[in-house]
C-alpha cells in the first residue's frame, strides 16, 4: 500500500490486530430510508428517518471515496439507526473514519455519530453546532457529558472532510479514552498517526464495556440540520484498511511513434508487492506486464513501463496495484492514448491548461529525418528548457513538463521541425 494508507507503524502486527471489523458504503437505492436496507435497525420515532441519497461523497485518497451513495440525516425527530460489527471489540483500540459533508447551519449542539456498546450504550459520540453564520464545529464526547469542548477551527458547508474517530480501551477504571481528527482536500492523513484534532478525552462517565455498532442520529432540535455522511470504516489499527492502498503522485504517459511509455510516481509505500499493466483494447482489459514494487519506503520512487510497436487506435491503460497480502487498487490513465500515422505538423494545446506542476505536450510530424525540437520560453520569449533535440522518426508525441520550482505565470512552448515553427501558450498556476 502507499502513502496514505494511514497505517501504524508496526506493519508485522498480527493481521487479527488491524483487522477491519466495518464497511458501509451506503450501496442501496437513493430515497429509501436506512432502516429499510436490512443492514440498519432502527431506533426512537420514523419521523423524518434517516435517507439514502445520490451521488456518494469523494475525498481524495480514502477507500470510500465515490462507491456507492450516501446518507442523509435532515430536519429533526430523534431518529437513530445502528449496524452492527463483524464481532465486538473489547480492547485495544478502534477507529472509525468517515466522510462528512454540511450543508445547512445551525446554532444549537447536537450529535449525529457515535459508537454502541452492547448494552445499548453509545460513546465517542461526535457534535456539530454552528457558532456564526459562515461555518460549523465539531467536538466529540466519551459518553454522555453535559458539556463538551469544541473544534478551534471551522469547517466549510460544502465542504467534504475526512472524519476519524478514535475509542481506546485503558485497563482500570472510568479511564477509558476518545479523540477526533478532521482532515481536508489541503491536510490529508498521514501514514503514521498524527497528534488528533481534539486530544484524547476522558471523564467519570463510565467506560464502554465493548463496542459492537456504528450508531447515526438525527438532532432531536435542529430543524435546519442538513448533512450527509459516507464510507463508514471502522478497524483496530490506524487506517489498515481504510485509506486508498494506493496515492500515486502522478501517472502519465509518452508516445514515441508506435510506442507508449507509461511512468508513474508514487511518494512513500507502504506493503507494496508490484504493479500490473493492463490496457483496454478490443472491448476487454488485458494485462501487458508486471512491475516490481518497492514494499515499504517513505522514499519517492519513478516507475516505468513500454508497450511497444502498437497498430493505429485508440487505447486505454490502467494500473492493479497488489499488496503482498493480495488486496489490489485500480488507478486509470486519465486520457485516452492514441496512435496514428500523422498526415501534416500538428502541435496542440496542453493540457491540463493552467497546471500545477505537471502538463502534457502532444505533437505530430508526418515524416522522418528532420531534427525536431521542442522548447519552453518564459513570457520575455528567453528559452528555459529543451524538452525534445532529437531527429524522430514519424509519428504522434507527447511529452510531460513539470512546472516545479518555476512561479505562476505565462510561458510558451515551440515546436520546430524543418520549416514547420509554431508556439503556443500555457499558464502555470501555483
Amino acid at each position: 500500500m502507499i502513502k496514505l494508507i494511514l497505517l501504524l507503524c508496526f506493519i508485522l502486527t498480527a493481521s487479527k490486530s488491524y483487522s477491519q471489523i466495518f464497511t458501509e458504503n451506503f450501496s442501496y437505492t437513493g430515497g429509501i430510508f436506512l432502516f429499510q436496507t436490512g443492514n440498519w435497525n432502527n431506533i426512537g420515532p420514523h419521523l423524518n428517518p434517516i435517507s439514502v441519497s445520490t451521488p456518494g461523497l469523494t475525498f481524495t485518497g480514502y477507500q470510500g471515496s465515490g462507491i456507492g451513495n450516501m446518507s442523509s440525516i435532515s430536519a429533526n425527530g430523534g431518529n437513530k439507526v445502528y449496524s452492527l460489527f463483524s464481532s465486538a471489540q473489547t480492547d485495544g483500540s478502534v477507529y472509525a473514519s468517515f466522510m462528512l459533508k454540511v450543508f445547512f447551519p445551525f446554532s444549537d449542539a447536537d450529535n449525529f455519530f457515535a459508537l454502541r456498546s452492547s448494552d445499548g450504550e453509545t460513546f465517542a459520540r461526535v457534535y456539530i453546532k454552528n457558532p456564526n453564520s459562515t461555518g460549523y464545529q465539531l467536538a466529540i464526547s466519551k459518553a454522555g457529558q453535559a458539556s463538551v469542548d469544541f473544534t478551534s477551527p471551522v469547517y466549510n458547508p460544502g465542504e467534504t472532510y475526512l472524519l476519524v474517530v478514535k475509542y481506546k480501551f485503558i485497563s482500570g477504571g472510568n479511564n477509558d479514552e476518545v479523540s477526533l481528527f478532521v482532515f481536508d482536500a489541503a491536510n490529508p492523513p498521514t501514514p503514521i498517526e498524527p497528534a488528533p484534532t481534539i486530544l484524547p478525552m476522558t471523564n467519570a462517565a463510565p467506560d464502554a464495556a465493548d463496542l459492537d455498532a456504528v450508531v447515526l442520529m438525527q438532532g432531536e432540535s435542529q430543524s435546519s440540520l442538513l448533512l450527509n455522511l459516507d464510507g463508514i470504516y471502522v478497524n483496530r489499527g490506524w487506517f489498515p484498511d481504510g485509506v486508498l492502498p494506493v496515492e500515486l503522485k502522478s501517472f502519465n504517459y509518452s508516445v514515441s511513434g508506435r510506442d507508449v511509455t507509461l511512468h508513474w510516481t508514487t511518494s512513500g509505500e507502504i506493503n507494496n508487492s508490484h504493479f500490473e499493466i493492463e490496457k483496454y483494447s478490443a472491448a476487454e482489459w488485458t494485462r501487458i506486464g508486471t512491475v516490481q514494487g518497492n514494499g515499504t519506503s517513505s522514499n519517492t520512487f519513478q516507475y516505468g513501463f513500454i508497450d511497444k510497436n502498437l497498430s493505429p487506435g485508440i487505447y486505454k491503460y490502467r494500473l492493479k496495484q497488489i499488496d503482498f497480502n493480495g488486496s489490489y487498487n485500480y488507478h486509470n490513465l486519465n486520457s485516452n492514448v492514441e496512435i496514428n500515422y500523422a498526415l501534416s505538423f500538428r502541435l496542440n494545446q496542453n493540457f491540463p491548461n493552467p497546471f500545477n506542476p505537471v502538463t502534457s505536450i502532444h505533437y505530430s510530424i508526418p515524416s522522418g529525418g528532420n531534427n525536431v525540437k521542442l522548447v519552453v520560453s518564459d513570457n520575455l520569449g528567453k528559452d528555459i528548457f529543451t524538452l525534445v533535440n532529437e531527429k524522430q522518426n514519424a509519428g504522434s508525441y507527447a511529452v510531460n513538463f513539470y512546472g516545479e520550482g518555476l512561479p505562476s505565470g505565462v510561458y510558451f512552448y515551440r515546436l520546430e521541425a524543418g520549416e514547420f515553427v509554431e508556439s503556443k501558450r500555457m499558464i502555470l498556476l501555483k
